[in-house]
């Protein structure tokens, strides 16, 4: 039996959203590739239940309600120079924090995007850069909040 994991996947943000929410309107935008990637946010959405109540059967009956995109966390170490790590800062700290991320699965053996690669999109917010909390084990890095608004965006690179 085989199982996948998230090894050689690559980040990317950019500073923007997509004119069109699909791969088309993702693609055209610029990405710049985040280095030190040790902990993916987790992307989706969730839906808040209604419960109805039904007077006659004295029970409250579930309801899917409105979807709200994923507020999780990515997790890197520094990388000294990396302009995709102060490009994720300079985004974070904005007061709007409009940012796209691109997660690629990398298949080639030079560890580079290619045709093909399977990749992910979504759009949100960055927000809440946090440097890491210094202690005996744990390395230089930081962690930033993403707050997703719409669904995951699935598809391959030209």
């Amino acid at each position: 039996m085989s199982v996948d994991n998230h090894l050689n996947k690559a980040f990317y943000v950019a500073s923007a959203h997509p004119a069109t929410d699909n791969v088309a309107g993702f693609a055209a935008l610029t990405w710049i590739e985040v280095e030190g990637l040790q902990i993916l946010p987790q992307l989706g959405r969730t839906h808040a239940i209604n419960h109805i109540s039904d007077l006659k059967a004295g029970e409250k009956i579930p309801n899917k309600g409105a979807a709200q995109g994923q507020d999780s966390t990515a997790t890197f170490y520094t990388v000294a120079g990396d302009a995709g790590q102060t490009a994720l800062k300079t985004i974070c700290d904005d007061a709007d924090g409009i940012m796209s991320i691109r997660i690629v699965q990398l298949s080639g053996p030079d560890a580079a995007p290619g045709t093909g690669d399977a990749v992910e999109y979504a759009k949100g917010v960055g927000h809440s850069f946090l440097p890491n909390q210094g202690d005996d084990s744990n390395e230089d890095g930081f962690t930033v909040g993403f707050a997703q608004h719409g669904p995951t965006v699935p598809g391959a690179l030209a």
